[in-house]
């Protein structure tokens, strides 16, 4: 009987458990239900007067049984004969369980059993560990507002200029998504050139002039891509296996870092020297936290908050566009709760919501209006905040905030306005809000065809570029 128990605990030490923790448990149940079931009996052969209180073996007792008898029992004794079933009964079901623990325990420590006794189970298997690895691996693409963030707040810790999501799409490595910090596009279009590094690979990429494919292992993108290593090149203007060397050099790119990311690769870069001798080193940003909060909590912003010499401050963040659009046409300048937020020192050893959620280790929900310990009180209530969620992650804690009316945003907002377009035939779609009495566009939507129908026009506009102001 120990070893079902002992198949439990090499199955916990070699990481097997959860996903075969039922097959496990049920074989380990079944066999101490059998245990009791023969201890039982034994009991009851013991106690017959005449007894000799010794067992017969299994194979004579399941004989003798089978034969309507009682093995060495007068079959006159009643419960002589319902005892003797009773052991009989037992062993009958030791066997059996036994050989399904047999099986179980092969399937999981055996891969090699043979197709009769474990094929099916064991292709589950294989199929189940090569769904955890590729999860484990690639994980889930960032979309959205998840992954606007990601970008931004990575050019935020690193101190990078642009950053870019490269996925894979039917073999081929593509940009998914790219950000350009506001001070580089400022200098881009003070030195008159047009674009920047990050929209031209995108342009290039999307028109599928870069062939960048999975399963060639040479530029550096493809190389992070299959080996889930983070690259870092310096002087990328001359780098034999940089597609867009090129590219780099015109617009005088200095050091790139590719870092494997959730469903692709992470590239970010600078044209400052700043990284010649070293990559940047900067924390991970808590991309299932960032869903979570943009997704499912409806949050009008991020902002992570990491602890440095005994004291926690803002290192990144990011705020949705339709909420900032808001801000700009009731306040009238560019200032958000997160850029604000940006001036706050908070001690690792105060009694507020940040210092108490890395302390204690838990999420921490606070109501702005209710709080007594939230230092920036005044400023949440002038932004609008009503209630402020503190998520302790890895490196510090990640905060985000709902604003005190409800409102579309994201991806959920997007899809709302294409979708609304999609079944009335609409050319373009614009979503207002109320904003302290003004009715402001907060998002937006144009259909290609007529964009399409008014670039051939010769207009750069459309009415929902000239609605937004």
């Amino acid at each position: 009987f120990r070893a079902p128990f002992e198949a439990h605990r090499l199955a916990m030490a070699s990481g097997f458990l959860k996903p075969r923790r039922h097959a496990l448990h049920s074989a380990c149940l079944g066999t101490i239900v059998v245990a009791v079931a023969f201890a039982h009996g034994a009991f009851l052969f013991s106690v017959i007067p005449g007894s000799s209180g010794g067992l017969p073996s299994t194979s004579s007792l399941t004989r003798s049984w089978l034969r309507g008898s009682s093995c060495s029992r007068p079959a006159t004794s009643q419960h002589s004969m319902s005892s003797t079933a009773s052991i009989a009964a037992a062993c009958a079901l030791v066997a059996a369980v036994a050989h399904f623990r047999a099986r179980v325990v092969s399937t999981l420590f055996h891969p090699t059993a043979s197709a009769v006794r474990g094929v099916g189970v064991h292709a589950i298997a294989e199929a189940e560990l090569q769904q955890i690895s590729k999860q484990a691996v690639g994980g889930v693409r960032l979309t959205g507002t998840t992954l606007a963030a990601a970008l931004k707040m990575r050019c935020d810790t690193s101190g990078a200029d642009y950053a870019i999501y490269w996925v894979s799409v039917d073999g081929s490595l593509v940009v998914a998504s790219q950000f350009v910090t506001p001070s580089c596009q400022a200098y881009l279009e003070e030195t008159g050139q047009v674009g920047s590094f990050a929209e031209i690979s995108e342009v290039l990429s999307a028109n599928d002039l870069l062939s960048l494919h999975v399963d060639k292992v040479s530029g550096p993108v493809s190389t992070t891509y299959n080996r889930r290593e983070p690259m870092w090149i310096t002087d990328p203007g001359n780098c034999p296996t940089l597609v867009r060397k090129d590219l780099a050099a015109l617009y005088g790119v200095q050091a790139i870092c590719f870092v494997p990311c959730e469903g692709g690769v992470l590239e970010y870069g600078t044209s400052s020297s700043a990284w010649n001798e070293a990559p940047p080193n900067c924390p991970n940003m808590p991309k299932k936290e960032m869903r979570h909060a943009f997704e499912d909590l409806g949050a009008s912003f991020v902002m992570f908050w990491a602890e440095r010499d005994g004291e926690f401050s803002v290192i990144a963040d990011y705020a949705t566009e339709s909420w900032v659009k808001s801000l700009e046409a009731r306040r009238g300048d560019n200032k958000t709760f997160c850029s604000e937020s940006r001036a706050f020192k908070l001690p690792t050893s105060g009694n507020g919501p940040v210092a108490t959620a890395a302390m204690l280790g838990v999420e921490l929900h606070i109501n702005v209006k209710e709080s007594l310990t939230l230092k920036r009180k005044a400023l949440a209530e002038e932004f609008g905040i009503q209630t402020l969620h503190f998520m302790p992650v890895e490196g510090g804690v990640l905060e985000c905030g709902i604003s005190e009316k409800a409102r579309l945003a994201g991806n959920t907002l997007k899809a709302a306005l294409k979708m609304h377009c999609d079944s009335l035939g609409a050319g373009y779609g614009i979503y207002w809000t109320e904003v302290n009495g003004m009715m402001v566009a907060s998002g937006d939507y144009v259909a290609p065809i007529w964009r399409k129908a008014l670039k051939a026009r010769g207009m750069t506009t459309s009415f929902v570029d000239a609605s937004r102001y």
